[in-house]
């Protein structure tokens, strides 16, 4: 019987990984437009709070002018009583010419809101009754039918002004206490907006946590829990219930790579029997393409359901392409051999040197990707034809160009150089690294030595270079170093260009 958290998998197993992935995008989706709503919502309560404070603020700032222009007025009129002077009973006129005018501001900032409307038409009945009062005690005092004192005592007695601004101060009061309603009303919108998103939150992380459970967590512990079952004796058995298409095409892909790895753990322990040095040899090189596979295969588990379907495809060709390689350095190690008993032998041939170098970066791109590592390799446009063994060189570049990745620290630099000249073309392999010492120059080409550097840098067995110098000896050229410590290091080495009439 499947796992519990098969079950929902294998309910929706006719979906695809692109599928499965819009809905969980979907959800991401429906919680993005749950909180874009509640920032509506607050947007719009907030300019209205605005609009509602900016209006009740303009209101307020005309309260205190027209309550100066009234009292103003009153104060001219009894100045000019008291004294006669016509010059008083002018300013009087201007005080009340600014009274209207401050009341007809009044009027134009409550023209938005009813309310406001309404309580301006009620000032102004108290004010024109407090200016009218005003000027019938003028007129009468003028007339001459008001003594001073009869007409101080009439103003004394007067209680429209006082009427009128007592009603001014009233509608501060009132409107000030709508400032602080308003206030309060704003503070409950974002009360109610934060408690929308936190609600719309929470349901759309649940349904994203299920929906990634299902969908693609899931599917990668099915099919992590697969592959831990193979083991060399025993061969991976069916794909994992539920499997989407995507993932049951990579278990038929790995059920081959798996019977291929099955059958070069079987030529290994045939090649147990050959000497120490070719074992050494064999492990090394494998080491290299098996770190390969490794970490490509890590980065498919990563990156499931977030990388493309063509950037998934580069990852299982470089897969299948390493696991040829194995297979190529494997036969080539056996002609190293050979070589040492005397019965191995390259077989040069007509090939683009370019070609190799690139191929053999691209299967080692994974590594120096992941230490942040630029790797070049740089040339001529058109291929440069040389006579050399493809697959002897492959292994010489791989080498090379494997222990430059190894011993050059994290975000370094390695540059692979075609330089033709003459009839011959110059290959040359330059790393920003720790370095050699002069003094291990040789040793490193000997075989089975590591600098003290080196040992503390990577693992290894010291066994690349001294392969690499002896095929590329065997095609009657040497093996170059140039390195210091601390300056990085150039392995080069040159071979005859193609002429035509070459044999091969």
């Amino acid at each position: 019987m499947a796992p519990a958290f098969l079950r929902p998998v294998r309910a929706a197993s006719r979906l695809t990984l692109r599928t499965r992935a819009a809905l969980v995008v979907g959800l991401v989706g429906v919680s993005a437009f749950g909180g874009s709503v509640a920032y509506h919502i607050r947007r719009t309560a907030d300019a209205d709070l605005a609009d509602s404070m900016a209006e009740t603020v303009a209101f307020l700032a005309n309260l205190p002018p027209l309550q100066d222009a009234l009292r103003r007025s009153e104060q001219e009129t009894l100045k000019y009583i008291i004294s006669g002077n016509p010059a008083w009973r002018e300013a009087r006129e201007d005080a009340e010419a600014k009274v209207r005018l401050e009341l007809e501001d009044l009027a134009r900032a409550a023209s938005a809101s009813a309310s406001a409307r309404g309580s301006v038409a009620a000032l102004r009945v108290f004010v024109t009754a407090a200016l009218e009062e005003q000027d019938a005690l003028e007129r009468e005092f003028s007339a001459g039918r008001l003594s001073r004192s009869r007409a101080m005592k009439v103003a004394s007695e007067s209680k429209a002004t006082d009427a009128a601004i007592r009603r001014i101060a009233t509608l501060r009061e009132l409107n000030y206490d709508g400032v602080a309603r308003l206030v309060a009303e704003g503070h409950q919108a974002s009360r109610d907006v934060f408690a929308i998103i936190i609600l719309t939150g929470t349901v759309a992380v649940l349904l994203l946590m299920y929906a990634l459970r299902v969908y693609l967590i899931g599917p990668i512990e099915a099919l992590d829990a697969w592959a831990r079952g193979w083991s060399p004796e025993r061969p991976l058995g069916a794909p994992p219930l539920g499997a989407s298409p995507e993932v049951a095409g990579l278990c038929e892909s790995v059920t081959e790579l798996a019977r291929r790895a099955g059958e070069q753990v079987r030529q290994e322990a045939e090649m147990a029997k050959v000497k120490s040095q070719l074992v050494s040899t064999l492990s090394h090189e494998f080491n290299n393409a098996l770190s390969v596979i490794q970490g490509v295969t890590v980065l498919l588990e990563e990156t499931e359901g977030k990388e493309t379907p063509e950037a998934r495809e580069r990852y299982y060709s470089m897969i299948k392409a390493n696991l040829r390689s194995m297979s190529t350095e494997m036969r080539a190690l056996i002609e190293m051999g050979r070589l040492e008993g005397g019965q191995f032998a390259v077989r040069p041939r007509r090939m683009d040197v370019g070609s190799v170098l690139r191929d053999s970066a691209e299967r080692l791109g994974i590594l120096s990707e992941r230490r942040r590592q630029t790797v070049t390799v740089e040339g001529p446009a058109v291929p440069v034809q040389v006579r050399a063994d493809p697959e002897a060189l492959s292994l010489v570049a791989t080498n090379l160009l494997s222990n430059a990745i190894k011993y050059t620290p994290d975000g370094g630099s390695i540059r692979v150089t075609v330089e033709p000249s003459g009839e011959t073309v110059r290959v040359s392999v330059r790393d920003s690294g720790i370095g050699i010492a002069p003094s291990d120059h040789e040793k490193v080409f000997g075989g089975y030595y590591r600098t003290s550097a080196g040992q503390a840098q990577a693992k290894g067995f010291g066994v690349g270079l001294a392969l690499a110098r002896r095929i590329v000896e065997a095609h009657g050229s040497r093996l170059a170093l140039e390195s210091e410590p601390g300056k990085g290091s150039i392995f080069s080495f040159e071979l005859p260009r193609w002429t035509e009439g070459m044999d091969g």
